[in-house]
């Protein structure tokens, strides 16, 4: 998986780049646009460090594996069962009088859920007790997900290349790059013992997105992308006065529907 990671992070730079460097001026009226859509995740592995002086721990898990749940199978009832999906919006401010380029307020709604048996190397201490040894990780050891979201926030730099115009439709490249936080709701349950948390801001993260958007008469669009982003989470809340820190790669597999206003 990292080295797909890595793979995958060569061909969005070269992507990236092509369109940043573009210098074409793009001389209309300043617009915005807002685009609804959905994401598919895949996660590095990643080490998670889990302590409390109060309660007598400080161990960590090494290589631990975590997939998504997108919930594309789940049939929406009302307006606000389309969230229940892992979901992503793009709120996004294009320059006037510049090169195709502005700024984007982006959002991902995922999921990460660590896998519910697998061996993992446990290091550390436990009830005073030492350990340095392969262990099953089960949900009565451990249960560790960002269900209600690992919830991403970016603010990204945009550059834009035309690849094809006609009056009423065009298809653009679209390069994205920025940094943000992470503000999880996580859900943990560690020696049998739950906790259903709070959001919270519980780290930061940056991204690249490359993007192909399909634009009908000059308003309507549809898109997809795809998003490489590096997450730390230094502060995730558990039982009592714990804490958890764990950092990973992801990759999100976007698309959506959209609407651009020029004023």
């Amino acid at each position: 998986m990292l080295r797909l990671l890595y793979l995958i992070l060569l061909f969005e730079l070269l992507f990236i780049s092509s369109v940043f460097s573009q210098d074409q001026p793009y001389k209309e009226k300043r617009r915005v646009y807002f685009t609804w859509g959905w994401n598919k995740d895949w996660f590095t592995k990643s080490n998670l460090h889990f302590s409390d002086p109060t309660w007598s721990y400080n161990f960590t898990l090494y290589g631990v594996s975590a997939h998504d749940n997108p919930r594309y199978d789940y049939v929406p009832t009302g307006l606000e069962d389309f969230s229940i999906p892992q979901y992503s919006y793009r709120l996004g401010w294009l320059f006037k009088n510049q090169s195709y380029s502005g700024i984007e307020i982006n959002f991902d709604h995922a999921k990460y859920i660590i896998d519910s048996v697998q061996t993992v190397h446990l290091k550390g201490t436990i009830d005073e007790s030492v350990f340095d040894q392969d262990t099953l990780l089960t949900k009565e050891f451990l249960k560790f997900e960002h269900t209600n979201g690992a919830n991403f926030y970016l603010i990204n730099y945009f550059r834009g290349k035309d690849l094809f115009v006609r009056p009423k439709f065009s298809i653009t490249a679209i390069g994205k790059a920025g940094a943000g936080v992470v503000v999880p709701k996580t859900d943990v349950t560690i020696f049998t013992y739950h906790l259903d948390n709070r959001y919270h801001l519980a780290g930061w993260m940056v991204g690249l997105e490359g993007d192909i958007r399909f634009l009908f008469w000059s308003h309507l669009y549809v898109e997809g992308g795809l998003k490489l982003a590096y997450c730390d989470y230094m502060n995730v809340l558990v039982i009592g006065d714990g804490n958890a820190h764990h950092t990973f790669g992801a990759m999100e597999a976007i698309w959506g529907l959209g609407y651009q206003a020029a004023f």
